[in-house]
């Protein structure tokens, strides 16, 4: 889930150090990325299917394991997008000079202020939990310790942990080394979570592959964290906003509209020949999740649907857009407990089962309801904003 505000730049930075208020390219433009806050509370509520699984059969292949499995990439994207338009958008010379130290500090006490947070308010689940698979107290917190800083200590929480390795990761690498050797560095780990996730059954018989899932799993839990998983596409994510502010890119969206079509008609493809072949595990990894997300993250910063709309239409959808930022994100945080704690107190108290389907939309009301008493209490509580 991104972290990252919309950029607002108002102008840039000449060689001499001043700025040049009068400059209207893209560099300097105030950025109102509708379009993306849109599709934050949309890969959200995607993200939720992910772990309620609330279809079968061919609706739950399609909606589940390729539709929704669109979002992890995309949402890693985002975030860096987002973080590095702003850092580039100051650069006037050298990245090694331009990109600022201090601008990451903030970038990371506030996603660590922010996944504190949310650990005080999971402990009473996860403390118990590491408690039963450790059994003394020395296992508990070198346990908490991976969870909280390599696996991800509850639910949909990784995709935090994994940012915490994957931004600094991708700042450090491209201040020093560039943008497109960073990118290029980055890829081997993501085509190594594809070749042991999706593609298993091949790559079982390569000697090499046992030293990696023994390397992967002792240091991090599984494949979904910030170095075989996040640092790829927020690799991608720091690319794009490279080539929109530094690189001289056209962003035309006709340009990117067929080509994720396309992609994603592949991610199809290739989706039913993992499962039609008993390739993979799951389809988390699939090789052709990175040009659709990388194509429908470029339509999504293009495309503006609203142009054409008058100036207080305009502002309302701005409050709106900006509305559904924040319920993404409480959403993207809330849910994994929401479906517990519902799935625990109708097991406890009552006979019902329940029915995957009429869960997943009682666990989206639900946690709709309680990221909107946050924002609500957040005008009164100021502190409350922490919590997104």
């Amino acid at each position: 889930m991104p972290f990252a505000k919309n950029a607002d730049f108002s102008s840039v930075r000449k060689a001499d150090g001043s700025r040049d208020k009068k400059m209207t390219n893209t560099r300097a433009e105030r950025k109102q990325y509708r379009a993306i806050d849109i599709a934050k509370f949309v890969m959200a509520i995607l993200v939720v299917a992910i772990h309620v699984r609330p279809f079968t059969g061919q609706t739950a292949f399609v909606y589940d394991d390729i539709i929704a499995r669109i979002a992890d990439p995309l949402f890693f994207q985002m975030t860096a997008f987002l973080f590095f338009e702003k850092i580039f958008a100051q650069i006037s010379g050298d990245l090694r000079q331009g990109m600022s130290w201090r601008m990451l500090g903030n970038y990371m006490k506030r996603i660590l202020a922010l996944y504190t947070a949310w650990f005080v308010i999971y402990a009473p689940v996860v403390l118990p939990r590491t408690w039963q698979e450790c059994g003394n107290i020395r296992g508990m917190l070198l346990a908490l310790l991976k969870k909280y800083w390599l696996s991800g200590y509850y639910g949909a929480m990784w995709f935090m942990t994994a940012l915490l390795l994957a931004m600094p990761l991708v700042f450090i690498l491209t201040k020093y080394l560039g943008s497109r050797l960073c990118l290029l560095l980055s890829a081997p780990w993501f085509l190594l979570t594809v070749a042991r996730m999706e593609y298993c059954s091949i790559t079982d018989g390569w000697q090499v592959a046992g030293y990696f899932d023994s390397a992967i799993y002792g240091i991090f839990g599984w494949y979904g964290n910030g170095l075989t998983y996040g640092f790829f596409f927020c690799a991608l994510g720091m690319w794009i906003a490279y080539k929109r502010t530094l690189g001289g890119q056209k962003n035309d969206s006709r340009d990117f509209a067929l080509p994720s079509l396309i992609s994603f008609l592949l991610l199809i493809i290739e989706s039913y020949v993992i499962r039609d072949k008993g390739l993979g595990q799951s389809f988390g990894a699939m090789f052709f999740l990175i040009p659709t997300s990388y194509f429908l993250l470029q339509w999504l910063l293009s495309v503006d649907i609203f142009e054409k709309m008058g100036e207080q239409s305009r502002k309302r959808l701005d409050c709106a857009c900006a509305h559904m930022r924040r319920l993404s994100i409480l959403i993207f945080t809330i849910h994994y407990g929401v479906m517990e704690g519902l799935q625990y107190m109708v097991g406890k108290y009552t006979t019902y089962v329940w029915n995957a389907t009429v869960l997943y939309f009682v666990v989206l009301v639900v946690t709709i309801v309680l990221a909107e008493l946050i924002l609500l209490a957040q005008k009164k509580i100021k502190w409350l904003h922490i919590l997104y």
